[in-house]
């Protein structure tokens, strides 16, 4: 599988502030996570289903981040970046752009991970700026995505959002 998928693996731990003991839990140790994210070993399927479990992620995610870094991964690492900057500067307006932009470029490198995430952080600071009809059509978008369907834990934190939009709407 090579390092990408070790680099991702760490980084959807790292956003989600999981430390290497919390996401390998009683099952992995953290030796093993770290092994996994310096691509010194390669997952088996179980392992892949079971990270993707533990990540909230359709197993389907993992197994794509195998493929080779192209240059639109480090575009999309860019914008990713200057949307959580924005997003820490309180700049919803600029964050959701970004954040837009990360989106499109995951699209089109067939990222369905880093797409929802993104997508995710778009509807985030649009409903941030009040923006909630527009929030609202995105976080609809994503439910009938299929990885909302395939991972609970994310179908649930659309969900969510869409009921608070609702709320915010009246």
């Amino acid at each position: 599988m090579g390092n990408g998928f070790g680099e991702k693996l760490r980084a959807e731990r790292l956003e989600r502030g999981l430390t290497q003991a919390e996401l390998g839990k009683d099952l992995y140790s953290p030796s093993y996570i770290s092994l996994l994210e310096t691509g010194r070993r390669e997952p088996t399927a179980d392992v892949i289903e079971e990270l993707a479990r533990r990540l909230e992620l359709a197993p389907k995610a993992l197994e794509a981040w195998s493929q080779p870094i192209s240059v639109s991964d480090a575009e999309y690492v860019l914008a990713g970046l200057y949307a959580r900057q924005a997003w820490d500067l309180r700049d919803y307006p600029l964050a959701a752009a970004h954040a837009a932009t990360a989106a499109q470029i995951a699209l089109e490198g067939k990222n369905t991970s880093a797409w929802w995430n993104m997508t995710y952080m778009q509807a985030e600071c649009l409903m941030k700026q009040g923006q909630l009809q527009e929030c609202q059509k995105i976080i609809q978008h994503l439910l009938e995505h299929p990885m909302a369907t395939e991972s609970a834990g994310l179908g649930v934190r659309a969900r969510q959002m869409l009921a608070a939009v609702c709320h915010g709407q009246g």
